[in-house]
């Protein structure tokens, strides 16, 4: 019974259709059930039923994060789980809710001397900007904006409609779409075009992209499933690079603070141009340029390693600490990471970016034998 009650449970949450009596029994059913019934059932909802396999981590990340915080402050109702966290640490089972306990209290009889504090993450929302300066936040609150230039439609969590509504002028302006720290959603263009924004990324549209003129520009990362159009192509300007496609699957990491800006093909075949060189991708190869330097450097690579980000992944294979700290550090949000002694020059981990910063950060501790410390909004490594 209350495994067919979990079943019932996991599709509203998952949906955000769920009431606060039900999110506490779930949360509830994720202590009480044995792992493998929970993890089966898990894979038969999400994975089978709703047909969303790279959602399986998300939603368990997401659910184990919002029981810990919420049972952080419920210490009466934390007294009534104990026995069976307790149970499940003895197993040696991590379920869901158990591996919020490193950042319960005293009171509750958990050891967090040495554990990390917590950053949380922040609620999904988007900014839009206008070619006259103005700034509106898109959100659960507002849904929905609409101005005589652009429209823009909160469909559902961190997926948005981004539609261009001013008609071509001579003088061309970018409307803005923008994703802060901690978050990333998808874009659904006019054409059908479909861009994910990685976090701390920016996306621009020009304004007379509803008259055909396919011109985007970005800052940071984004992954790009671009409509077909043969009469009209696709040009993604990002730094000092451009990336022509008629309809294909790529992705382009250009963040500022970085001098190489990345582009990785995944499906059919893109055209970069960079200061008078053109050069042809195919799938699986990556093209690196760098706005001081001329020429186009050409790499093969693991198109999943370089993506995992879109379906909600950090995946690091032979990457220095200081490379996977810094894109911790632009996911939650942290001011700057400091380093107080040398560091093993690479390390491969994956992990899901719904987990908190102190889980991911206890994992590199065991793998890369340092002390890690979080102060305030600074990752300090010992």
């Amino acid at each position: 019974m209350k495994a067919n009650r979990l079943k019932e449970l996991l599709p509203k949450y998952y949906k955000r259709d769920i009431t606060v009596a039900e999110r506490e029994e779930l949360w509830l059913l994720m202590v009480e059930l044995p792992e493998e019934v929970v993890s089966s059932m898990v894979d038969e909802t999400i994975v089978v039923d709703m047909a969303a396999p790279f959602e399986k981590e998300n939603l368990r990340g997401a659910i184990r994060s919002e029981a810990g915080m919420v049972l952080e402050n419920r210490k009466p109702l934390f007294r009534r789980w104990y026995p069976y966290a307790a149970a499940a640490l003895i197993a040696g089972v991590l379920s869901v809710a158990v591996l919020k306990l490193d950042v319960w209290n005293a009171d509750a009889m958990v050891e967090v001397a040495t554990a990390p504090v917590d950053i949380t993450l922040p609620d999904d929302k988007a900014l839009v900007k206008l070619g006259d300066g103005s700034v509106f936040v898109v959100n659960d609150s507002l849904d929905r904006l609409e101005t005589k230039d652009v429209a823009v439609q909160r469909i559902s969590e961190g997926v948005y409609r981004f539609d261009v509504l001013a008609w071509p002028t001579v003088k061309e302006e970018f409307l803005s779409f923008s994703t802060p720290k901690g978050v990333s959603n998808q874009v659904i263009l006019s054409d059908g075009t479909k861009v994910w924004l990685n976090s701390s990324s920016q996306l621009l549209v020009s304004s007379n992209y509803k008259a055909g003129t396919r011109k985007v520009k970005l800052i940071g990362e984004a992954y790009f499933e671009v409509a077909k159009q043969e009469k009209s192509p696709f040009e993604v300007y990002a730094k000092e690079a451009k990336v022509t496609v008629l309809g294909t699957v790529f992705n382009i990491r250009a963040f500022e603070n970085e001098l190489e800006t990345k582009t990785t093909l995944s499906e059919g075949i893109v055209r970069i141009s960079h200061k008078g060189k053109d050069l042809v991708l195919s799938p699986g190869q990556q093209a690196i340029t760098i706005a001081e330097k001329n020429g186009i450097r050409v790499l093969q690579v693991e198109v999943d390693q370089e993506t995992g980000w879109k379906e909600g992944y950090f995946r690091f294979s032979e990457q220095p600490l200081e490379v996977i700290l810094d894109e911790l550090k632009r996911w939650y949000d942290v001011d700057e990471v400091l380093f107080q002694k040398k560091v093993p020059s690479r390390l491969t981990l994956s992990f899901a970016r719904t987990r908190s910063l102190a889980d991911i950060l206890k994992r590199i501790e065991g793998v890369a034998s340092v002390q890690i410390e979080v102060k305030g909004r600074r990752i300090i490594v010992k």
